[in-house]
């Protein structure tokens, strides 16, 4: 069951995830079928929200030194989560086990997912740390 998720991120992770400091971008190539985001974060731990912050973090290209030390947080649509990530199980529960065990990051309330704005809008999303999802594969 804990495998799941690794497992979809690791299947769709390039194709059904966009990248969010690309999100208003109208050159940014078109994420068909979309689970989420995800955004890099630099190796100084701030994360990459925009164009703007992009530039100023790596001008036109990331330094492979910044690039070893960088990670990427996912933040897949509850939905997806439940219908393609859970399907056979219990979506609440897994989500659950998954905040327990810092899978997804919480919220200030308790709940195993946050509020995030994207492309303008706010919405729920599970945000989950490349570093974590590792740990589940490991």
């Amino acid at each position: 069951m804990l495998a799941l998720l690794p497992d979809f991120i690791q299947i769709n992770g390039d194709s059904r995830f966009a990248w969010a400091h690309r999100a208003m971008d109208d050159h940014a190539p078109k994420t068909i079928n979309q689970a989420g985001f995800k955004r890099m974060v630099s190796k100084a731990g701030h994360p990459i929200r925009n164009n703007t912050d992009w530039h100023k973090e790596y001008g036109d290209k990331v330094h492979p030194d910044e690039a070893e030390g960088a990670s990427i947080e996912y933040f897949l649509m509850p939905k997806v989560f439940k219908e393609e990530v859970c399907k056979g199980y219990d979506a609440r529960l897994v989500a659950a086990k998954m905040a327990d065990m810092g899978v997804f990051e919480k919220d200030k309330e308790g709940k195993s997912s946050i509020l995030e704005r994207f492309a303008g809008a706010k919405a729920r999303y599970y945000k989950i740390p490349s570093d974590k999802l590792h740990a589940l594969i490991a």
